[in-house]
């Protein structure tokens, strides 16, 4: 069992902010899943969102438009595959000097 850091920064980063609970929810999923890699870029097939999270299909999709649309991440669905921009920086607890905004 791995573990996962998410800085405390996540929830004052202004992207975030701008999430309804829903998108907040399902970002700090895809932060923090057992199929995610360190490197922001992994397999992640949709269908398993809603048994992992409990939302809605529907939910789900609309929330990833507004990631996708707010530049967080990226999603492939041809490939089922996820690409979160800043995975590093969420994850090392946004220690100064790593400054990769």
């Amino acid at each position: 069992m791995s573990h996962a850091r998410i800085a405390e920064t996540y929830w004052t980063d202004p992207k975030i902010r701008k999430l309804s609970p829903e998108g907040k929810l399902l970002f700090l999923y895809l932060l923090s899943n057992p199929h995610r890699h360190y490197s922001g870029l992994y397999y992640l097939p949709i269908g398993l969102i809603p048994i992992e999270t409990g939302l809605k299909g529907d939910t789900v999709n609309k929330e990833l438009s507004a990631l996708t649309d707010s530049k967080i991440m990226l999603y492939d669905a041809d490939t089922e595959t996820i690409f979160i921009r800043k995975m590093f920086l969420y994850q090392s607890g946004g220690e100064a000097g790593l400054n990769l905004t």
